[in-house]
């Protein structure tokens, strides 16, 4: 059911809740090796931790997805997850830095 409580909270523009059930759509989509299944949902995920500028939990999941793509033989996916993960965390380092 996550998935489609995901999509519920995304469509009712709730972006905090959505990104809950969307990564647990994620994960649970990923333990069943869902492979395409999970990347859609750490993507629809990362679009709300984006606009909530939340690039800590964002580049786990970049990292996250990484592997995925690996799994499935997407190198260059993985490649751009990793890089854009890192980015977000250097991100996130700074903006604590600043606090």
């Amino acid at each position: 059911l996550a998935p489609r409580i995901g999509q519920h909270f995304s469509e009712a523009g709730n972006g905090q809740k959505a990104t809950e059930y969307l990564l647990k759509a994620g994960d649970s989509a990923r333990k069943l090796y869902a492979y395409q299944e999970a990347i859609d949902a750490y993507e629809q995920a990362l679009t709300f931790l984006r606009e909530q500028r939340d690039y800590s939990e964002a580049g786990r999941i970049l990292m996250q997805l990484g592997l995925l793509y690996l799994s499935i033989f997407d190198f260059d996916q993985s490649r751009l997850a990793y890089q854009e993960g890192f980015t977000l965390w250097q991100r996130a380092i700074e903006a604590q830095s600043e606090t």
